[in-house]
């Protein structure tokens, strides 16, 4: 068996320009997960703390800074990309709270298992 790693980047505030191209040309075909960590459960009290997104071949970590990470939004907003979430509707909540911004379309793993009839913990 061979395992491949990813490249593996962390920002503080917003990916740069480059990480920006590369991450939009593969995840216009591959699709780009997405994931955020908060501060809590609710987006008009709590913050996006980070926002972690993923191609086959990246992964990129940001730590947010209270503004909105100007190239993380042009690949949230960008419609010919899918964005595959788990728990959508909560991470898409607060990016739209704090970031006023929409993002799609989006396949949800979490509500793809419960058509899939996985349980909802398995043993």
């Amino acid at each position: 068996m061979t395992t491949e790693l990813k490249q593996l980047t962390h920002f503080d505030g917003d990916i740069d320009p480059q990480t920006f191209t590369t991450l939009h040309a593969e995840a216009r075909g591959a699709g780009l997960a997405l994931d955020i960590e908060t501060t809590g459960l609710d987006p008009r009290t709590d913050s996006i703390e980070v926002v972690a997104l993923a191609t086959p071949s990246h992964t990129v970590t940001v730590a947010t800074d209270g503004s909105t990470p100007r190239h993380v939004r042009q690949l949230l907003e960008d419609t010919g990309t899918v964005k595959i979430l788990h728990h959508a509707l909560f991470d898409m909540s607060f990016i739209w709270y704090h970031w006023n911004v929409t993002v799609a379309p989006v396949v949800c793993t979490k509500v793809a298992a419960r058509i899939a009839g996985v349980a909802r913990n398995p043993q």
